[in-house]
């Protein structure tokens, strides 16, 4: 039986900062409840196999939280982590994070969502939606946030 694989990726945003600081806003979780719409609380170390406790508002507007574990670490470059399953071939997700350098003062940044298992589709079809624009709003809001901590220093 052959396992369905999905992946939904954000828009791939161009960010007017160094790498260095989109990855201090990526990775300094405390201050998500400021800037980030779709993860509005993290809590972790953020060393490889650490749990990673997320908190994210639902389409009805109730929060869910879910814990995940730290899966990459790649200073400036990637953040990944993922939610191991008992039972992988029924449903296993990574999210990786990838920030690219353009030059010394401008980056990329998108996220992606990987899903396998005999529930992908059925994910999909529930909340691939929701997954797609919670990430674009990811996205967007750590353009904006990276590119306000530079102006600020700038003035």
């Amino acid at each position: 039986m052959k396992q369905a694989k999905a992946i939904i990726t954000s828009e791939k945003v161009t960010i007017h900062a160094p790498a260095s600081v989109v990855w201090q806003v990526l990775t300094d979780l405390e201050k998500y409840p400021e800037w980030n719409p779709f993860t509005v609380q993290a809590v972790s170390n953020l060393k490889i196999g650490s749990p990673i406790d997320m908190t994210l508002p639902k389409a009805n507007g109730k929060a869910m939280t879910q814990r995940e574990y730290i899966k990459v670490v790649d200073i400036e470059k990637q953040l990944s982590w993922g939610a191991p399953m008992p039972y992988r071939w029924i449903l296993e997700a990574l999210r990786d994070q990838y920030i690219a350098v353009l030059d010394e003062n401008t980056c990329t940044y998108f996220t992606t969502d990987s899903f396998w298992g005999l529930l992908t589709n059925t994910v999909m079809k529930q909340q691939g939606l929701w997954v797609k624009n919670g990430f674009d709003s990811v996205a967007f809001a750590l353009k904006q946030r990276a590119e306000s901590l530079i102006y600020r220093e700038e003035t």
